[in-house]
């Protein structure tokens, strides 16, 4: 008896193979009695990507790659050390090259790029300018919002100036306005095992691709190693402005004690020698100061020539740019799977909720 009560149980808590058939079937056919729903999903979708895909204007791909010396990311001394267990705290050198790919997407490097001048097409503006024509062409810089009666205030602006420190409120929302336009166009890149790092800007003109991406490489290489060397190259250029000043100061001296010799020459007391001793003593001294100072001229200089770091461009983009634009017929297949994948998942949705509110 308790035998079969416990099969009876077993049978009412799990579903067999057929049970899971027969839901199947079940909502199979709710599937196939609402086809039509399910087709103008499939239509809605085709019709957007189709139309996407056949108005989308080419895109021009201006890529370079580069890598960085990796003795000047390790930093000798501690850092050296700190890379043993790169493992275990997370990477360095990693943190380092992730760091330089961050500074290419900062406001800094794009305002130093976005207000250089340059020549498109026979009119030479800022970059800056160059770059909300294009995206006005294509109503990417001021689109008009639909809950909103007037113009976008930005709609017909274009910078005057470069004087940052100047900007009036409206001038400084469209700096921002066109850094998120940028950052929209930007991917950077970091493969791990080859430490190698890629800049890419995709837009609708070869030329403006072309000269962002230059330009962001160059700015922000340049940015890095100022950085990096900076407190080195304050140092060396004290023990320089210090050494320099210790050098007139002994040629001074010795000027001093020839004149000295000179004007004594015939008449020399004993007490008169005071003078040339004090003077051969200063020049002494100074002469010690000088070469102590030398020597740390000499070692500040390494230090700075070491610390340098070097980013190496390997492939630059060149002039025609890799061009892309969207395939009708991929767009149609994502259309088709989409519109499937919506279509079939409401209709199960809407089943299974009618089901349990019977």
């Amino acid at each position: 008896m308790s035998n079969e009560l416990s099969e009876n149980k077993f049978d009412d808590n799990y579903l067999t193979i057929k049970d899971i058939i027969l839901v199947v079937q079940d909502y199979w056919a709710a599937v196939k009695r609402n086809w039509k729903w399910i087709a103008i999903c499939i239509g809605i979708f085709l019709a957007y990507f189709l139309y996407k895909a056949f108005t989308a204007k080419p895109q021009f791909h201006a890529e370079i790659s580069f890598m960085v010396n990796e003795d000047e990311l390790g930093g000798g001394g501690v850092s050296s050390i700190l890379g043993q267990f790169s493992g275990l705290l997370g990477g360095g050198d990693k943190l380092n090259f992730q760091k330089i790919l961050e500074i290419a997407r900062t406001r800094k490097i794009a305002e130093k790029v976005l207000f250089k001048s340059y020549d498109f097409d026979g009119k030479n503006d800022f970059i800056a300018n160059h770059f909300i024509d294009i995206l006005n062409a294509s109503d990417k810089w001021a689109p008009k919002k639909w809950y909103v009666r007037q113009e976008n205030i930005l709609k017909t602006f274009h910078f005057k100036h470069k004087n940052l420190d100047s900007f009036s409120r409206l001038e400084n929302l469209a700096l921002k306005q066109i850094h998120m336009n940028l950052l929209s166009i930007l991917t950077t890149e970091f493969k791990e095992k080859t430490a190698m790092m890629k800049l890419k800007v995709s837009s609708e003109s070869e030329m403006l691709s072309y000269e962002l991406c230059k330009s962001i490489f160059e700015e922000m290489s340049n940015f890095y190693i100022d950085k990096s060397i900076e407190k080195q190259e304050e140092t060396y250029k004290n023990l320089q402005a210090k050494a320099d000043s210790l050098k007139a100061i002994m040629t001074r001296s010795e000027y001093g004690l020839a004149n000295l010799k000179d004007s004594y020459r015939s008449t020399w007391l004993n007490q008169q020698d005071v003078p040339k001793t004090l003077l051969d003593r200063d020049i002494k001294t100074t002469a010690l100061i000088y070469a102590e100072v030398v020597k740390n001229l000499e070692l500040a200089s390494f230090s700075l020539q070491n610390r340098t770091p070097y980013i190496q461009p390997v492939d630059e983009p060149i002039i025609p740019l890799l061009v892309t634009k969207p395939e009708w017929y991929k767009e149609m297949f994502k259309a088709i799977a989409l519109g499937l994948l919506i279509g079939i998942g409401y209709t199960v949705a809407i089943y299974f909720y009618k089901k349990q509110m019977i």
